[in-house]
């Protein structure tokens, strides 16, 4: 136990020095950069604390006003949000998120190393490696997104260990019965940080374990071994069910840009304070903008680490299997040298990429949920951590054994070290929004500009000061607020709109405002001054409306599809009308509410009569686009058909 303690004391210390300066500013700043996903973090461990506290009940219509979202999903991954919610019930909030980060990567390495310490790897070796895990690039650029459940990893070296275990020598079936159950638990608890840990951190090593199972016929250990994964899964399902309750959750896309390229592992950050100095070019290239999604640095000391266990242990290449294909995972869909794009073919004068395996993968059921195979490069730190154990298990010997091991912790520790300093944001809110939450005459605010998404994610984290429902709002990535509603309010203004929308306060996020201040200056001028005001926000209450809302609809086009967002104060019979223009005979469709309701040809110069089913009063948006629709042209030679519709209208 006391031992435990230790280890754990040591990873805590290491995160402490990773993520430098942040325990210094545990109640004053964030972690995660500007643009990270903490402060949508923030919110969701604020709505539980308050849950579990009484003080609001669990379907509130806190976001999505007034219809609210099902926040199923968050108890359904609870080691995201409980840890914070429950550290916040005696510290600040900004202080239990950064504290429970850095809480969670002190487990993880006391994990990783009760894992080697399972596989036979001495005290050296296994502490070692459980550094690895707590310091692998791709955690770290995981913590500068933000995403603590990511990075809640903890789990699943256990469940690794507990399956070693039922594979050991014969022992009485109530000790295996035991194991079986532990890995059980793991197992569930491997997806409470996020579900999607199931696929990238169990597949690659857990399937390459059982096909070694298979290999070597150990028919036994398969069976204990699958009955521990079943149970697991029969433990995991209730969370499964429960997050697939939720709402406003998008899934799936944008593999290719999340995806790696076979450079990525020996591409240090050019954050670092050494590596980046060197001028190096090809990390930029593959890398990015930023070192987050895409950094998997092998290391330099912990690669030849690595490399000395393989050669000297021959138990650890088995894990080299497992890092080899969740390494081939990693690059996605299409193959790609550098982070931007997929390598070009040509082909009989055709444009065309190179697919991989994952192209077919991610279509299938439960892994086209997936739009990060990147993140297969978790498991390759899982098993990186492994084999580095493995080589100082083999070198490291003797009596100056203590004082070698301090030395290759130190070179790791410097050689991983992807940001310097780690990026933080303040977490400072401003008076006046904690003031809002005493006005019971308050029925919901309205962030603008609502279509940013960073203005969604900061508004989330004001709504833990103010506590009133938003007009907007989201659980994960985007709001999935009607493009009507948000549209329509954010254009006219129009108090009666707002009114009937339930919406009494304005908040202008300044920095967010793609206008120059387009929306204030018209708050501005229909409101007068705002009610409080900032470097970053300005805050406006609604006037009393001086005549009932209207029918309300505007027209927004692209160069391929034509929108029509309209409020309706009373149902009825309409039609949708206009007039087409294209560069041609055109496949077309229409759609009501992103439901399709018609599908033809339009020729330019077409009248459009569209008859609605019945429409009941509220928003509605409406959008006619070309069918099959125009995608990104991959080659210059190819061009894009333009569809529009002129005086579009319902009548």
């Amino acid at each position: 136990m006391r031992q435990g303690i230790g280890v754990f004391i040591f990873y805590l210390g290491a995160a402490v020095v990773m993520t430098f300066p942040l325990a210094l500013q545990l109640d004053s700043r964030l972690l995660g950069h500007a643009f990270s996903d903490t402060t949508e973090y923030l919110r969701h461990s604020w709505w539980m604390a308050e849950v579990l506290r009484g003080r609001i009940a669990a379907d509130a219509p806190l976001l999505l006003y007034p219809d609210g979202i099902d926040s199923a999903l968050l108890w359904a991954i609870p080691l995201q949000s409980l840890p914070t919610a429950l550290l916040s019930f005696i510290l600040p909030l900004p202080a239990a998120f950064n504290l429970a980060a850095l809480l969670t990567l002190a487990l993880n390495g006391l994990a990783l190393y009760a894992l080697a310490r399972t596989l036979g790897i001495g005290g050296s070796g296994a502490l070692i490696a459980g550094l690895v895990f707590v310091l692998y690039p791709a955690f770290q650029g995981q913590l500068a997104l933000g995403h603590v459940g990511l990075v809640t990893l903890y789990p699943a070296p256990l469940l690794l260990a507990a399956l070693m275990r039922l594979r050991g020598a014969p022992r009485s079936r109530a000790a295996q019965g035991r194991d079986l159950l532990l890995a059980a638990v793991w197992m569930m608890m491997v997806g409470w940080g996020s579900a999607l840990l199931w696929l990238y951190l169990l597949l690659p090593t857990v399937g390459v374990w059982l096909v070694r199972l298979i290999g070597r016929r150990e028919w036994g250990a398969l069976g204990w071994t699958l009955g521990a994964l079943a149970v697991g899964a029969a433990l995991a399902l209730p969370f499964v069910l429960l997050g697939l309750r939720g709402a406003g959750v998008s899934g799936g896309g944008m593999s290719v840009f999340f995806s790696a390229t076979p450079l990525n592992i020996i591409a240090p950050s050019f954050s670092h304070p050494l590596w980046g100095s060197l001028g190096l070019d090809y990390p930029r290239r593959v890398l990015g903008i930023d070192p987050f999604e895409g950094t998997a640095y092998v290391g330099v000391a912990a690669g030849v680490l690595a490399l000395i266990g393989l050669i000297r242990r021959r138990a650890a290449r088995f894990w080299l299997m497992a890092a080899a294909g969740a390494w081939g995972l990693s690059w996605g869909a299409l193959f790609k040298l550098e982070e931007t794009a997929p390598m070009a073919l040509v082909i009989d004068g055709y444009p065309t990429h190179l697919a991989l395996p994952w192209a077919l993968l991610e279509r299938l059921p439960i892994l086209s949920i997936s739009r990060t195979p990147v993140r297969f490069s978790f498991a390759v730190g899982l098993v990186l951590a492994v084999m580095a154990g493995c080589g100082v298990d083999a070198v490291v010997q003797g009596r100056r054994r203590a004082l070698v091991t301090l030395i290759l912790a130190a070179l790791i520790a410097f050689d991983y070290q992807t940001f310097f300093p780690m990026p933080t944001r303040p977490a400072a809110i401003p008076a006046a929004f904690y003031a809002l939450a005493e006005r019971p005459d308050i029925r919901a605010v309205f962030n603008v500009p609502w279509e940013h998404p960073l203005t969604d994610k900061e508004g989330l984290y004001l709504q833990t000061a103010h506590g009133k429902p938003m007009i907007a709002g989201h659980l994960a990535r985007n709001t999935p607020l009607n493009p009507a509603k948000g549209w329509l309010m954010q254009e006219t203004f129009d108090p009666a709109l707002l009114d009937a929308a339930g919406v009494d306060l304005i908040i202008v996020h300044r920095e967010w405002d793609y206008s120059g201040g387009g929306l204030e200056a018209r708050l501005r001028e229909r409101f007068g001054a705002p009610a409080f005001a900032d470097a970053r926000f300005a805050v406006f209450e609604r006037p009393d409306p001086t005549q009932p809302v209207a029918l309300i609809s505007g027209v927004h086009r692209h160069a391929d599809s034509t929108w029509l967002f309209a409020y309706l104060p009373e149902g009825g019979a309409f039609a949708l009308v206009g007039t087409a223009r294209t560069d041609g005979a055109r496949g077309a469709q229409a759609r009501l509410n992103d439901q399709p309701i018609w599908r033809g040809q339009l020729s330019d110069g077409d009248p459009l009569a569209l008859p609605l089913p019945p429409l009941a009063a509220g928003f509605h948006f409406f959008n006619i686009t070309l069918d099959p629709p125009c995608l990104v042209p991959p080659h210059e030679a190819l061009r894009c058909a333009t569809l529009r519709i002129e005086g579009m209208e319902l009548r």
